[in-house]
């Protein structure tokens, strides 16, 4: 199994990036995305 990650991306007042794991035969398995937390403030409101 492999995982890749994507783009580090500015959010909020942090970052963001995704992700996805690959079993043997090259199908996605997990796929995720995390944040640090900083990125929750400074979101615009509304």
């Amino acid at each position: 199994m492999e995982t890749y990650q994507g783009e580090i991306k500015a959010i909020g007042n942090g970052t963001a990036y995704s992700w996805v794991t690959l079993d043997r035969e090259g199908n996605p398995s997990l796929i995720g995305e995390n944040f640090t937390e900083s990125a929750l403030k400074g979101l615009p409101e509304g």
